[in-house]
């Protein structure tokens, strides 16, 4: 979930609407049941080691209407920024990185 609140960020940020991905099943049912509206490109494939592997497609705005009546408490969380813990960590990093010599 945080990396699709990272990407949601993203591309909220760059005015990208939809996000493409490849996933396998299980997660495909996964996200689906947690109120991501993805939507099947073509058929699922099978890969060389047995995984069923699906291209998909989710446009983040459909997202945002449909999830305050199934799941508000996903959309509240998805779009809050950052937690004061995560940006203290964050503060931390980039002054930690001001100080470091590169050769």
């Amino acid at each position: 979930m945080f990396l699709f609140k990272g990407v949601y960020f993203f591309q909220a940020e760059d005015g990208i609407r939809d996000l493409y991905a490849v996933t396998e099943e299980k997660v495909y049912r996964l996200f689906c049941a947690k109120g991501f509206p993805y939507k099947l490109i073509g058929s699922p494939k099978t890969m060389p080691d047995g995984v069923t592997a699906m291209a998909v497609i989710m446009d983040w705005r459909e997202f945002e209407v449909l999830s305050p009546a199934k799941r508000p408490e996903m959309l509240r969380w998805f779009t809050q920024y950052q937690s004061s813990v995560a940006q203290l960590q964050w503060q931390q990093r980039e002054s930690w990185s001001q100080h470091r010599a590169f050769a």
